[in-house]
């Protein structure tokens, strides 16, 4: 018995390490059991400015329960770098189908639906749009005797599917990009080449009216 009271007391600080080690590998197992499941989630690691074109070091994953994944979110970081942002995205937000200008935005469209870009003037005008918004596309021409401008409607009721201005340079024209078929595409073209272009969201059809 004495012999075994002196291994004990020769041996009492490595016998209490061994048991605290026992306590906390016990403790940390309990945890993880407990700890709800996880999945990676692709987010915006900065804000994002609407146009954005995607870096990879604008991309970084975080752990999130399941249950929040939201629909259409991207799966894999080696397809973001290069797709542009369809609307200014927040720091955390997930990436989706919906909050990327691709293919898919002409998803489900009728034929013919082609995406045209409006070179805006006035940065102010696209900053009062946001994607989904609908707008007419208005052509100002100045008359040559210096009387007056004139204004023609050349997009009535387009929908927004992007808006990008250029935030290195703030006297360069605005970027809006809107739904239109090619006969509407080829006028905005047209138009951009002798008029200065102007955006007016509007109302859906409806909307305001008694």
């Amino acid at each position: 018995m004495d012999r075994l009271r002196r291994v004990f007391f020769d041996h009492r600080r490595l016998l209490a390490s061994v048991l605290v080690a026992l306590a906390v590998l016990s403790a940390v197992s309990a945890v993880r059991a407990d700890a709800p499941p996880s999945t990676g989630l692709l987010v915006a690691a900065r804000d994002l400015p609407s146009g954005s074109t995607l870096a990879a070091d604008d991309v970084t994953e975080v752990r999130v329960d399941p249950r929040a994944v939201p629909d259409g979110a991207t799966t894999s970081a080696d397809t973001l770098p290069g797709s542009q942002v369809a609307g200014p995205m927040r720091r955390g937000e997930a990436f989706t189908d919906a909050r990327l200008l691709g293919p898919g935005v002409l998803s489900g469209r009728p034929a013919g639906t082609v995406v045209a870009t409006v070179r805006v003037a006035d940065p102010l005008e696209v900053q009062a749009l946001s994607v989904g918004d609908l707008a007419d596309v208005v052509a100002v021409t100045r008359a040559r005797d210096g009387a007056g401008a004139r204004g023609v409607v050349v997009g009535e009721g387009l929908e927004v599917v992007a808006t990008t201005t250029d935030t290195g340079d703030p006297t360069a024209p605005a970027t809006v990009r809107v739904l239109t078929d090619r006969e509407g595409a080829a006028a905005l073209a047209a138009a951009s080449e002798d008029a200065r272009l102007s955006v007016v969201a509007t109302a859906p059809t409806g909307i305001g009216q008694q």
